[in-house]
């Protein structure tokens, strides 16, 4: 266990591995990013310890890694409420220079889930590590991926055809004018029924108390995340990429990947069959099927993962 100092002076609880067997004194290490929302070093979720279990199986195989609690989460410390997913990125930057500074440590890269896969493809391009690994992290923006997950939710409400193109329709006008205010520095809640009789939009009323619900509960994370577009940047990434997705996510779609490979040619995309969004083997990928799952990470996915790391860091 050990500590870093974040950007703002935040201090970071984390635990760093390194393998016993390690076969030089500069051996490769991944700092790991979480995935949204306040998670610990682990990645814990559904009594699943994702990020443990990565790390253990690199140190078997001769590589170091970082993980930390979230700022705000566990033992470190920091607002994650002030917070976006531009905040997480420096806290990852603090990562990577920390781990620099250890004297047995060789090439640093970054190894993301989810936003922490998005947060690799940002710190790739702005050319601070030496390799990133992105599993299931966002490619296309913000605002599509909101939109595509929002369509799947209102498939399962039965509604009809004229329910759900109006119930669409306002989701977007919402997310755009809060992508505009937050480009203007702006964050004001805005008043959905106003908003729909202004578009003549007749909405089912679940729906317009879940958007109410999003204004009041709404905060820099998702201001930021409605205006975040990776293929501004993405071009910028010159370090090698392995990108994973399942084929089975129905959080990040499994065409992410094409968005990948359009935009860094030189990445390794590889769509694991039958996985969901946490890389575990699922039958359907539903978020409500997560609690039933043993597995906590498919064994492909550990083996893609250390195999790339060393062909990497030779």
């Amino acid at each position: 266990d050990t500590t870093f100092t974040a950007k703002d002076g935040a201090v970071m609880a984390a635990t760093l591995t390194i393998p016993s067997n390690a076969s030089s004194k500069k051996m490769p290490a991944i700092v790991m990013v979480t995935g949204s929302g306040p998670q610990n070093r682990d990645e814990e979720y559904c009594e699943h310890k994702p990020f443990a279990v990565i790390a253990d199986y690199l140190a078997r195989n001769g590589i170091a890694s970082l993980r930390y609690d979230d700022r705000g989460t566990g033992k470190s410390t920091g607002d994650f409420i002030l917070s976006s997913t531009l905040t997480f990125k420096d806290d990852a930057l603090s990562g990577i220079e920390f781990l620099r500074s250890i004297g047995c440590i060789g090439p640093v890269g970054v190894l993301g889930h989810s936003e922490g896969g998005t947060i690799a493809f940002i710190i790739g391009a702005e050319g601070k590590a030496d390799f990133i690994i992105s599993l299931a992290g966002m490619a296309i923006s913000g605002k599509e991926t909101m939109m595509r997950q929002n369509e799947q939710s209102l498939d399962k409400l039965n509604l009809s055809q004229a329910d759900k193109t109006n119930s669409l329709k306002l989701i977007e006008i919402v997310f755009d004018e809060m992508a505009s205010q937050t480009r203007n520095g702006v964050s004001t809640p805005l008043n959905i029924e106003d908003l729909a009789a202004k578009n003549n939009l007749s909405v089912p009323q679940m729906v317009v108390q879940s958007l109410k619900m999003s204004q009041t509960t709404r905060g820099p994370w998702v201001d930021t995340f409605v205006t975040l577009n990776p293929r501004e940047f993405l071009g910028n990434v010159k370090c090698p990429v392995l990108a994973i997705n399942g084929e089975k996510d129905k959080q990040v779609f499994p065409d992410n990947l094409n968005v990948v490979k359009e935009y860094i040619p030189q990445a390794e995309t590889k769509l694991m069959p039958e996985l969901n969004h946490l890389l575990q083997h699922a039958v359907t990928g539903e978020v409500s099927e997560y609690n039933e799952i043993r597995e906590t990470i498919s064994p492909e996915v550990l083996d893609a993962i250390q195999l790339f790391i060393k062909n990497h860091s030779k």
